[in-house]
């Protein structure tokens, strides 16, 4: 997983990614800060940088509040045992594309 997805998350800057199972899980509970759309889709890529504008008049450092709630709930050893679960519940599961 890209680690520019979790800095974006901190710095509180809007994110635009291809919808993954991962990044889903990722981004539950932040839904006016991402966007995801399915991988070689223009259209919907569009739509989703739409939803994105729509939503998120400012970028930047954030709303400070949010940065708590990511600080507590993306430490290291959270995000490797998500990961961990994850890839053991869920990745399976998934259809290949």
């Amino acid at each position: 997983m890209p680690h520019t997805l979790i800095e974006a998350g901190f710095a509180g800057v809007p994110v635009l990614a291809s919808d993954q199972p991962m990044y889903r899980i990722l981004w539950a509970g932040f839904p006016a800060r991402y966007a995801l759309a399915p991988p070689r889709d223009p259209p919907q890529l569009a739509n989703a940088l739409m939803k994105l504008l729509d939503t998120n008049s400012t970028s930047g450092c954030g709303d400070p509040e949010q940065r708590r709630r990511w600080e507590k709930r993306w430490t290291i050893s959270t995000t490797a045992a998500q990961i961990r679960y994850r890839m053991d519940v869920d990745w399976p599961n998934q259809p290949v594309p």
